[in-house]
């Protein structure tokens, strides 16, 4: 963490209003999920998974890293970060990891259900223009019989008259 390597009381009070707004934040998106996200697996991971080494990174990082900074006591500060605060990260780290694989495959079942969804529309929609094409051909042939019947009865009736019957 950047807070350990200055000594600028400034510069050490910027980044621990830094860390305190991170975590609102993080509180806020995360209540945010809690109202908002359906999806079982996802929803337990995040929610706890990820959520509770988060908070406690943050305590951890609230209570005793940044005190620590601020009264110069870098051996107990870097005892801090590798002891505590290095494995609460990683930990929330594969929850997040962990996360993206759920996300992935749910994605990618979507991904599956969409394109059998369009498959299967695609082969409805050819056909009903098959069968609506048919149709109009059948129609077609239809009134075409309808109006040539007659004329050819009647050429039929006038090649008779021509030839004398």
């Amino acid at each position: 963490m950047e807070i350990a390597n200055t000594s600028n009381q400034q510069e050490i009070n910027t980044l621990a209003e830094k860390i305190k707004e991170l975590k609102t934040s993080y509180e806020q998106r995360h209540q945010y999920w809690s109202e908002n996200l359906k999806e079982k697996d996802v929803r337990s991971v995040l929610l706890t998974d990820s959520y509770e080494p988060a908070i406690d990174f943050f305590k951890v990082t609230e209570v005793e890293y940044i005190p620590a900074v601020l009264a110069g006591d870098k051996a107990e500060a870097q005892r801090l970060l590798t002891e505590q605060l290095q494995p609460l990260y990683e930990k929330h780290r594969t929850a997040i990891d962990q996360i993206s694989v759920l996300v992935n495959e749910d994605n990618a079942f979507i991904e599956k259900n969409a394109a059998d969804k369009i498959r299967n529309s695609i082969i409805i929609l050819s056909a009903v223009i098959a069968l609506g094409l048919f149709f109009v051909i059948g129609f077609g042939f239809y009134i075409s019989n309808i109006i040539s019947r007659p004329i050819r009865n009647l050429k039929e009736v006038a090649d008779k008259l021509a030839m004398g019957e």
